[in-house]
């Protein structure tokens, strides 16, 4: 294993994503050493305590070294959008292993002159996707059964009774209303106004420019592809129970041999939306530190195969079909 007995820092992991980030990652590594960094030190000492093996640190964003002294952490992960862009600083100019889960498509561009700035210092992943990249995991694989892909749509679901962790003010400033959405349309990627919506079951439904479009469109070379994210009470809502949160995934294309097919998969966590991105969150921060990688920029499908995924939903009894 790589660096496994340095301990680990979550900047952020005692908040409503960052806590099931860190729930996760002491049960997937129980041994490893982890800090959780944040600007509120009860609450961080809070979620400490409560996995062990654990300390916590305060964390000053206004600061190029975050406040931090003499720590040496085998990698770092950061469950919020810092627009200071301090954090990610920080561990590129230390050489440590970076991760972050909250960009978009409009916005990614401040993360790649970040790392720009400090080419070839560390592994720096963006697991800005859905789920941290579970649904886009599943997906590449899906349309490996293909020849050739006509169309990809992926639809989530939010229920606003869900504790997802991401307010509405922060999703304006992740996904300005102001810009088109991005898509794939013949083949290359474009950003779509409202007339020109794709055909589809979501057809009437904006898209959303997560950084799964662009994975989509490297990956498949799919015609089309677009994400759509809804509003509407979950299954788990509607049966009485705590709000759930499904993905939905639907290829269609032609087969080696020629027949048409559409392959349909559907992800459900009854544990709703954080619980689902915490646990591909730690995922990714678990698959970093037992892989070697080599310094450079990654999207999480790079280095994480569809049976580790599977495996660990079927671990932490998140339903998929």
């Amino acid at each position: 294993m790589n660096n496994i007995n340095k301990p680990v820092l979550l900047i952020g992991g005692s908040g409503v994503v960052g806590k099931w980030v860190t729930r996760h990652l002491r049960s997937l590594l129980p041994d490893l050493p982890i800090v959780i960094g944040g600007r509120n030190l009860n609450k961080a000492e809070e979620i400490a305590n409560e996995i062990g093996n654990a300390s916590a640190v305060t964390i000053d964003l206004t600061r190029e070294d975050l406040g931090l002294t003499h720590e040496q952490f085998s990698s770092i992960g950061v469950f919020f959008r810092d627009k200071t862009f301090n954090i990610q600083k920080f561990a590129q100019n230390k050489h440590i292993p970076f991760v972050a889960i909250t960009g978009s498509i409009p916005v990614m561009g401040e993360d790649m002159a970040t790392y720009v700035y400090g080419p070839q210092a560390s592994p720096v992943v963006f697991a800005s996707h859905w789920m941290a990249g579970i649904s886009i995991i599943l997906a590449i694989e899906d349309a490996k059964k293909f020849k050739t892909i006509d169309n990809i749509s992926m639809v989530a679901n939010y229920d606003m009774a869900d504790e997802g962790g991401v307010t509405m003010e922060e999703m304006e400033d992740l996904f300005p209303s102001s810009l088109a959405p991005m898509v794939v349309k013949d083949g290359i990627w474009k950003w779509e106004l409202a007339q020109e919506a794709a055909e589809g079951v979501e057809q009437e439904l904006p898209a959303t420019s997560v950084v799964d479009i662009l994975s989509l469109g490297l990956a498949t070379e799919a015609k089309a592809a677009r994400f759509v994210l809804t509003y509407d009470d979950s299954p788990g809502t509607k049966a009485g129970n705590s709000a759930s949160h499904t993905v939905t995934t639907e290829l269609r294309g032609e087969k080696a041999d020629g027949t048409s097919t559409t392959i349909r998969r559907e992800i459900e966590a009854p544990q709703g939306q954080a619980y689902l991105v915490g646990l591909g969150a730690a995922i990714v921060m678990e698959q970093l530190l037992v892989q070697k990688l080599k310094p450079g920029v990654y999207f999480p499908e790079k280095f994480i195969t569809a049976e580790i995924i599977e495996t660990r939903l079927k671990e932490y009894g998140v339903e998929f079909k």
